[in-house]
């Protein structure tokens, strides 16, 4: 699998460049000029010209030039995250050079910030129904976070917690809800299982990340009843108008270090794009509290680990091609490759590093998340958009469970080395979505499907505790064997009653059905070990949003949903 992530990347370059290659229409039309804010020189502004491919940025001074643009009346957008967004139409004559100006005004409140996740169709934040919470780019880097968990401490209605001292599992919970009602999405996507969530949080790098789009509460009904409490919405970055490679490094105590680099380009004529990322983040194991009820009894070590030890590698890419198949379309091929150690417990004379023995968690994950995405707008009124994705999860984990357990049933004696053998999970997994949506006067609808197939392979040695028993401290490895399938249905209608009042009602169905098979290497019990089972549940998850702007300045929004 490795080397086909290797493979894709490298037939993903050779295209970009080959594409880059091609001839482009020269018209000579040149346009320079800066963009300010109160007088001041903007820098890494976006200069798009709208409908086009065409685009640059300013540089670090606020300057910029476009060269070989359409002949005739073209717009040009200046967008800026922390500016709104400004257009200006301007007369682009063959062989000729025009200037063009911009003064953005400053957007304190990010209500020039597009989002997608409320309603699944693109909004300013000022004008989408459902309230949306947006995380920035710059607001990641001021606060210095490395991954998910860090960039949602500290955001109202939103709990991260740290849990277990031997392996940090990590949950978030919204409206008071716990983690299961809480979905996690990349670029609008379910891509987090139960298995691969326990250490998401902490998994997911940020030096790919444009924004974090949060939706609270039962207005994100549209992801599933998983996402009651509400969605996170990871959107990654485009690629660059100009070429960007940015490189970081980061030291701290507790050998708490970070390495990163990210680089972007596109080609001349702007419609093919590659993104390329990296990062790596390593800790020590930390041990600064122990058990108690008060502040005083919490403040002394007790030599377990509070921070277990980690190593944390991700990369992966993007490639974005417009235009491919016919105008107005887009197809983006994205791929990444995680591997991360941890381990905890213990942590006198380094003995939380032995993974077969009491007191310890050792766990390896390998992470492998391939994904294609299309849109296509259609008519001015109507797009499609589909995507498909496939993850491979694996995880290789040990703790003290299989030898207490054994050590219990046998007078304190250890079990046989052979027998120490760690817990294994293999899961694969493929989801995809297909949306259409479909604008008439007052109404935006929009139809969507999703399907989900799951199957894990999961492995471990367990000891018959059951005094009993007549296999009372008997040994066996037991395998199970699980299937998941997912289909659900959903529809939503963007209803502008008036200029002020909007409502949005949407409802999904969704269908689950899932297998388990639970199998022992010996007979241990009078009966079948755990019989085949099979799950059938159907699910309506019904909601609606309602918005209504008293005046420029202030706007009610309320939802409600099951």
């Amino acid at each position: 699998m490795k080397n086909n992530i290797i493979s894709i990347s490298i037939i993903s370059v050779l295209l970009f460049f080959s594409l880059n290659s091609l001839s482009q229409e020269k018209t000579d039309a040149m346009l320079f000029g800066d963009v300010k804010c109160k007088g001041e020189h903007i820098p890494y502004v976006n200069i798009v010209v709208k409908a086009t491919n065409k685009g640059t940025m300013t540089d670090a001074t606020g300057h910029f030039k476009l060269a070989n643009l359409p002949v005739g009346k073209v717009i040009i957008i200046a967008q800026a995250m922390g500016y709104k967004t400004q257009e200006k139409e301007v007369e682009m004559k063959a062989g000729k050079v025009t200037e063009l100006f911009f003064e953005l005004e400053a957007d304190a409140l990010k209500l020039e910030q597009i989002v997608v996740t409320g309603t699944r169709t693109k909004h300013y934040i000022k004008d989408v129904p459902v309230r949306t919470e947006v995380i920035t780019a710059k607001e990641i880097e001021t606060k210095n976070a490395n991954d998910l968990f860090q960039v949602l401490e500290g955001i109202p209605g939103i709990r991260v917690e740290q849990q277990c001292q031997y392996c940090n599992f990590s949950m978030v919970r919204m409206q008071g809800l716990g983690s299961e009602h809480t979905q996690i999405l990349i670029d609008g996507q379910p891509m987090y299982s139960g298995l691969a969530s326990i250490y998401a949080l902490q998994q997911i790098g940020t030096n790919n990340i444009e924004r974090v789009e949060v939706v609270k509460g039962a207005g994100s009904a549209l992801y599933g009843s998983g996402a009651i409490g509400g969605a996170i919405n990871i959107i990654t970055k485009e690629p660059s108008y100009q070429p960007v490679t940015k490189v970081g490094l980061q030291f701290g105590n507790y050998n708490t270090n970070k390495y990163d680099i990210f680089s972007s380009i596109r080609n001349e004529k702007g419609n093919i794009g590659l993104n390329v990322y990296a990062q790596k983040l390593t800790g020590d194991v930390i041990d600064e509290t122990g058990e108690g009820t008060t502040r005083e009894e919490v403040k002394h070590k007790d030599g377990i680990s509070d921070r277990v030890e980690t190593n944390l590698n991700n990369a992966g890419f993007g490639l974005f091609v417009k235009d491919i198949f016919s105008k107005n379309d887009k197809l983006v091929l994205r791929g990444n490759y995680l591997f991360e150690t941890r381990q905890g417990g213990i942590i006198d004379d380094d003995y939380y590093k032995n993974p077969f023995t009491d007191g310890t968690e050792n766990i390896t994950t390998n992470r492998y998340v391939s994904q294609l995405s299309y849109n296509k707008k259609i008519k001015d009124n109507s797009e499609i958009n589909f995507s498909v994705a496939y993850i491979k999860h694996n995880r290789n984990a040990t703790n003290d469970s299989y030898l207490c357990d054994y050590m219990d049933t046998h007078n304190d004696s250890v079990p046989d080395i052979r027998n120490m053998r760690p817990y294994l999970a293999d899961e694969n997994s493929v989801t995809t979505t297909l949306t259409y949506r479909l604008n008439l006067k007052n109404h935006h609808l929009l139809f969507g499907v999703q399907g989900l197939f799951d199957k894990l392979e999961e492995s471990g040695m367990y000891v018959v505790v059951d005094t009993l028993s007549e296999w009372v401290g008997e040994s066996y490895k037991s395998t199970s064997h699980k299937l998941a399938k997912e289909f659900g249905v959903f529809v939503q209608d963007e209803w502008s009653v008036t200029e002020k009042f909007t409502v949005v009602p949407g409802v999904r169905f969704d269908m689950h059905h899932s297998e388990e098979e639970y199998l022992a290497d010996k007979q241990i019990f009078d009966t079948t070990f755990f019989p085949k089972t099979k799950f059938d549940q159907n699910s309506v998850s019904p909601r609606i949003a309602l918005k209504y702007d008293i005046s420029d300045r202030i706007t009610i929004r309320a939802s409600a949903g099951t």
